[in-house]
This record gives C-alpha cells, structure tokens and sequence, in this order.
C-alpha cells in the first residue's frame, strides 16, 4: 500500500523538479533564446526589452521589435502545459498590445533576387532517397489558438508592384479577436472579428475608411460565413491598381469614394461572395473656357448615366466571386469583368446599335490593350457608342416622350448581374 502511495508521489516530485528546472533556465536564459529563434526563424535583427515569465508557462515580452517587420509594446503569451505533454502547442490566449505591422510585396523579379539561393552544397551530398525521406519526416506542427487578441494595431503596406514607385497604404486602430483556431484536423468553429480605420487627405483634412470584418470559419470543414465591410476609401488613391483600364484624368474625375461589402459563403471549400461596389461622392473637374472634351470625358458621361438611370441615381456594381476557400482568388481583374458585364446588359436594355460602335483609343486604355481581342469585351459588344449619336442613343430610353420607353424610364428594370446566394441554412 505505501508503494502505491509513494510511486505518484516520486512522480509528481520529478515533475516539480522538472519543471522547476527550465522554469528557472528560462527565467535567466529565456530572453537571449527567444532573440536567437526569433532571429533563426525572420533572418532580421531581433531585440527584445523584457521578458517576465509567470507560472505555469506565460510570458510577457516587452518592446519587442523585429527590424523592418514588426514592433509591438507588448505581448502575452498564455501556454496550455497539458497542451505540451500531449504533444500539441496550444495557447490559451496570445494577446499584443500596439504592434505595428510592416509589409511589403516586391515584383517577382526582385522578390527572386532578394531571395537567398540555396545551399546546394549540403544537398548535393545526400542521395536522393535520403532527401526525400527527410522532406517526407517534416509535418505540420499542431498548433491551436484559444484566444487571440490584437489591441490598436498599425499596418504600414507598400506594394511595388503597380505604379512607378509603388503604393503605401497605412491601416491604424487595428483591432482583432480570432478564437478557436486549431491548425490539425479538427472540427470547430473559428469565430473572428475585425476593425480598422484608414486615414486619408481630401482638400487638406484628414478623412478616415472604415474597414470592419466578422464571421466564422471551421478548417476542417472547408466551411464559412462572413460578411466584411469597407467604406470611405478614397478612391483615387488607389488609382494605380486600375490604371490599365481607366483614365482619370482625360475622364476628369478628381475625387470619389469607394464603399465595398460583401457577404462570404463557403460550403465544402466552394467559396461564393457576393459583392456590392459602390462610388459616392464624384467630384469631376470642369472645363476650362474653350476647352474640347475629349474621348475618355465622354466615355465617363456615358458609362456615370448608364449607371444612375439602371441603380436609382447610384453608381454600383453587384457581382459574385466564385473560387477555393483555401486557395481563395481576388482582383481587380474581376471587377472589370463585372463592370463590362453591366454595360453589356444595359447595351440590350437600351437598344444600342452594333453599327453605331466607336471603339475607345488605345492610349485610353494606357497601352493596355495591345490588338482588337484586349480591348474591353463591353465595348467590342457593342456597349456604347460616342459623340452624337451616342447623346442620342442615351437620351431616347430615359426620356419621359421617349416612344415606347416611357413606363421603362419611370421603372427601371432591375440589374441582371447575379444576386448572391441566401443560403440560409445553417452550417455546422
């Protein structure tokens, strides 16, 4: 009988011990080896300005800042021990307070150069079987989140791979909550929640986007539900990412705000958003005295008054995306496609004439467009028509004399770009 007693209580004591004993070493020696895997892991500069550790196995780093990547005042760290001896990493909870987040994309030929080669010296050596079971040993670590918490983050993000030097767009009052994140198989919901804010200038005073995100997800499943909102972008700031396609400044618009939102739906991985994009406020620039508008101003007037007489007055555009939820597929491209869509439908609503066609220049579409097959798909269809003629042609439809239109102008027909899907039912 004390055997049976004294057996546990050996145990428990080598644990203590144990535990004890890297609780200790982590205490005097945890800083410098955090710097080291973290330097190891980023290949950057690394610096850490405190470590406190609390029993069991949480830690707070203070001042931490990895060079060109990331700083935050502070960060908590609440680790599962159980988690640990079953062979998992869980965090109960990781929380950052103020980080700043700094990310840049290079255009593939620089990201290429900027990569470091590898080392084919120690690879070279080893047969090709041995390499393989090597990759083949390598496995996902198991990782888990409970609660993940970021508190008035920053984000500075630089791409250079549109315009001449690039764009920098800057997101502050970052908060997030992510819980119940499991990286191995297993069937939960993740819950997530969003919100940020992007400042801007318009007339020298500060504006601000709004951007909020929330919804679930279950890895496992491949399942989700979500719904994110964007609005109050500016909109001519982000001009060089659809510069290819539009010209602002021969269409003289010089302001405009972008609201987008869109509600997401993935069930067995098959990912469908449904998508609303919205311009307010367009602000045109006038005519000066004796100048001649040109092609792109007329394009603008036809294609803003195609729009306002189908959306009530409004300029928007609904369309749906379809693609994976775990390899998901987004771009500008697929705006575009919606926008000649939509001046496709309103080319049959109308009744444009295909002889009645002017193709748009070349140098509208910025070089863009290289034979007669680029050019857009609406225009080659037929979509509108310039000068003249196309005044005409615009005016008959939506005139309230206009024979046999008149009752179609006084109730417009609703939009023919896809609607999104209700699916009301529940996802587990």
């Amino acid at each position: 009988m004390k055997r049976i007693i004294k057996i546990p209580l050996i145990l428990a004591i080598v644990v203590l011990v144990v535990y004890t004993a890297i609780y200790v070493f982590l205490l005097f020696a945890g800083k410098g080896l955090l710097t080291r895997k973290l330097t190891q892991l980023t290949a950057m500069e690394v610096k850490v300005g405190e470590l406190d550790m609390a029993p069991p196995l949480n830690f707070r780093v203070k001042n931490l800042i990895i060079q060109d990547l990331f700083e935050a005042d502070s960060l908590y760290v609440s680790t599962s021990l159980i988690g640990f001896l079953t062979g998992k990493v869980v965090f109960n909870q990781i929380k950052i307070t103020r980080p700043q987040f700094k990310l840049v994309i290079l255009p593939p030929v620089l990201k290429s150069s900027a990569s470091k080669a590898p080392d084919t010296q120690k690879t070279a050596s080893l047969p090709a079987g041995a390499a393989s079971g090597i990759e083949k040993e390598k496995k996902p670590p198991r990782l888990a989140f409970k609660y993940f918490l970021i508190e008035d983050g920053s984000l500075d993000f630089t791409d250079y791979n549109v315009g001449e030097e690039g764009i920098t767009i800057k997101v502050h009052q970052i908060n997030s909550s992510l819980t119940n994140l499991f990286l191995f198989p297993r069937s939960v919901k993740t819950k997530f929640k969003l919100s940020a804010r992007i400042p801007w200038e318009k007339g020298g005073e500060e504006e601000e986007g709004k951007v909020e995100a929330e919804g679930w997800l279950n890895l496992f499943k491949k399942n989700m539900q979500a719904t994110v909102d964007i609005r109050d972008i500016n909109g001519i700031y982000l001009y060089p990412y659809y510069a290819n396609w539009v010209d602002l400044e021969g269409a003289r618009i010089e302001e405009a705000k972008l609201n987008f939102s869109s509600k997401i739906t993935s069930v067995n991985n098959d990912l469908n958003a449904a998508c609303h994009l919205e311009l307010t406020d367009i602000v045109r620039r006038p005519l000066a005295e004796e100048e001649e508008e040109d092609k792109a101003s007329k394009i603008a007037d036809a294609v803003l008054s195609i729009f306002k007489a189908f959306n009530q007055g409004k300029v928007v555009l609904d369309f749906n995306i379809k693609t994976k939820m775990d390899a998901p597929r987004f771009g500008f491209n697929d705006i575009r496609l919606a926008f000649e869509d939509k001046l496709t439908a309103a080319r049959k609503k109308t009744g444009f004439r295909g002889d009645s066609i002017l193709t748009l220049p070349i140098d509208l579409l910025k070089d863009s467009a290289k034979s007669a097959s680029d050019i857009s798909r609406a225009i080659i269809e037929g979509a509108i028509s310039m000068g003249t003629e196309l005044k005409k042609v615009l005016e008959s439809p939506f005139s309230k004399n206009g024979a046999n239109n008149g009752e179609e102008a006084a109730h417009p027909e609703k939009d023919e770009s896809p609607s999104a899907d209700n699916n009301e039912d529940k996802i587990d």
